[in-house]
């Protein structure tokens, strides 16, 4: 399994619908109580970061354009990480199963890192989600991040893994506010041979916004891994033509080492602007410039298909026993560093 980014990072949306096994882990992942629970938190809180983080730092033709977008949480969602902008009315949709998902892997996270555990096991796990039929888990079910990755379900009660999740969770979510924000700014259609660059436009918007606000996108780093592990890849196509064909004809939220290189060029350009309440300080401008940074072990994996079909590979020979935590540097999916 390829080195998290994160790595690098401590050391310093999409409609596929299903599986490559052919089911979808949105269906059944997370049971209708805890959907139910779990929505009308993040309703609320998602809310704020649009309202109070986000809307106060758009200008004012920004603002009349997108003044009236409102969110919506249905349960599901046609994919596992599938957040999307709709219009008209404009409105952003956060399937609740998605959010919940990335809350508890930004837990996890933070967890394993604060034990000092590899990373790489939350990259199995989604690639296990992808890739392994759902009659080989463990009673014919996807288990839940805590379950199958062996975090508590007190992990929260250390107060380092409670902030450094929140702070993860919270700005992924910012990130994908802005992001869609800026497709319902710029009217993109999602489809067509022009999404890839609809997408690092999107991006472009969301990061200078997030900038704006003084707000450092930690998460983008978990939220990226998840979709590279979770999203159709080239390695998956037998030419560069037919995965451009995919891509235009298929994908709202194609994602490409051409894209995350872009965000991380972005993101070193933006560096200083990060330091909005603090211009003095170069902690925020260097916790940026090192997210960046850590994004190009993301684009050594989306441009080497030979990586891709080995994790696909050993995700689906694997079982969920084998995520238990384990000390960094251990790897029971074995396609290099």
């Amino acid at each position: 399994m390829i080195r998290s980014a994160l790595v690098a990072l401590f050391a310093g949306l999409f409609l596929w619908t299903a599986s490559a096994s052919g089911e979808n882990p949105a269906a059944t992942l997370y049971d209708r109580e805890t959907l139910a629970y779990w929505g009308e938190r993040y309703a609320r809180t998602s809310n704020r970061i649009l309202h109070e983080g986000l809307f106060p730092e758009l200008d004012l033709q920004e603002y009349k354009a997108l003044g009236s977008v409102e969110l919506a949480f249905p349960p599901r969602g046609d994919d596992l990480i599938g957040f999307y902008a709709a219009w008209p009315p404009p409105k952003i949709v956060l399937p609740v199963v998605s959010l919940k998902l990335l809350d508890d892997l930004s837990i996890a996270y933070a967890w394993l890192w604060a034990k000092g555990y590899s990373f790489e096991t939350v990259d199995a796990y989604v690639a296990m989600l992808r890739y392994k039929p759902l009659a080989a888990f463990p009673g014919g079910r996807y288990p839940s991040p805590f379950e199958a990755l062996g975090i508590p379900a007190n992990a929260i009660d250390d107060p380092q893994v409670d902030d450094m999740s929140l702070r993860f969770f919270n700005s992924a979510r910012a990130f994908i506010l802005a992001h869609e924000l800026a497709h319902i700014l710029y009217k993109h259609e999602g489809r067509g041979p022009q999404v890839l660059q609809d997408e690092i436009a999107a991006d472009r918007f969301a990061l200078d916004l997030l900038a704006r606000a003084g707000n450092v996108p930690m998460g983008i780093i978990l939220y990226f891994q998840a979709m590279a592990h979770w999203s159709p890849n080239r390695a998956q196509f037998r030419s560069d033509a037919a995965w451009k064909a995919f891509i235009a004809e298929h994908r709202t939220h194609p994602l490409s080492a051409e894209r995350i290189t872009r965000i991380a060029q972005a993101l070193d350009e933006l560096a200083p602007a990060f330091a909005k309440y603090d211009p003095t300080s170069e902690a925020d401008t260097a916790l940026v410039r090192d997210i960046a940074s850590s994004l190009s072990v993301l684009v050594d994996y989306l441009d080497d298909g030979e990586m891709q079909l080995c994790v696909g590979e050993a995700a689906a020979k694997a079982e969920v026993a084998d995520l238990a935590p384990r000390r960094a540097g251990t790897s029971f999916l074995d396609c290099g560093d």
